[in-house]
């Protein structure tokens, strides 16, 4: 139910700014338009919840407009590099990693440079489901991570590229991932009947949307708790229109070569060390 909630916000924020979305819910039966390495797609198929077993990556490339993964998952934290999982969304990358007893969130932009989010989460129940907001718009220059309560906005230069959702799970420990979506901001935005074309106010309008609707999402309480979900919960898909592989204009470009992600993913993961000096 906020995950609907989540949706009809931003929705309705974007009735002034007559922009255009589509969603594209990501579930073990609509992954024809994803790229899985490193297991077998008809595997994954054939299950309810959507796992993503250890040293697996899943990912997809949407063109060059303002993009939104929201993702429920039970990730592992753990101290050793090889084990934490991975978030990416164009330039930005999370490591899910564990420090001093808790499970910490460390941002990567541009694969080289590491940032400590000043967020935790407490590792005492087994399973914790955390709910995370991940948010880039090439075209502006903005990235966003939200969790819970709490934003973080980052400068990012501005990109004519294709934006690629990533996960990548950790070895030795399966994902299981609750609830994902990827909602699309087209780049047609609009402002009082004007076209933003300038980076500032592309910047404004994703993050003064965004922000909206993650306090939507919060004020809507639910039984999840602080971590947003409880284990196995499930969306409920009505009134929210799904989008399809290959639905809606030019989505999928071109698929980068799995080596490429994985080379990404190792120096992420290289760049976190550093950071933490682990």
């Amino acid at each position: 139910m906020r995950l609907l909630v989540l949706v009809s916000i931003i929705l309705s924020l974007a009735r002034p700014l007559e922009a255009a979305e589509q969603l594209v819910t990501v579930t073990p039966q609509t992954l024809g338009g994803w790229q899985i390495v490193g297991t077998d797609r008809d595997q994954m198929a054939k299950v309810q919840q959507l796992i993503l077993p250890d040293n697996a990556q899943l990912s997809r490339l949407f063109s060059d407009q303002a993009v939104i993964l929201h993702l429920v998952s039970r990730p592992v934290f753990s101290q050793e590099s090889a084990r934490w999982p991975l978030i990416g969304v164009g330039p930005l990358a999370l490591a899910l990693v564990k420090q001093d007893g808790l499970g910490r969130l460390v941002l990567v932009t541009d694969e080289t440079t590491a940032h400590d989010l000043p967020w935790s989460v407490s590792l005492e129940q087994l399973e914790v489901a955390v709910d995370l907001i991940v948010a880039y718009d090439p075209l502006a220059g903005a990235g966003l991570i939200g969790f819970q309560d709490q934003l973080q906005e980052f400068a990012m230069p501005a990109s004519a590229k294709p934006v690629e959702v990533w996960l990548g799970a950790g070895a030795g420990s399966s994902w299981p991932l609750d609830h994902m979506e990827v909602l699309l901001l087209s780049e047609g935005t609009q402002e009082n009947g004007q076209s933003i074309s300038d980076a500032e106010s592309r910047q404004r309008a994703l993050k003064g949307r965004l922000k909206s609707a993650l306090g939507e999402l919060l004020a809507d309480g639910g039984s999840g708790g602080g971590s947003g979900y409880g284990s196995g919960s499930s969306a409920d898909p009505d009134g929210v229109a799904a989008g399809k592989p290959g639905s809606g204009p030019a989505l999928e470009i071109f698929t980068p070569p799995s080596v490429r992600r994985a080379t990404v993913i190792e120096l992420v993961r290289a760049t976190v060390v550093r950071n933490t000096g682990k």
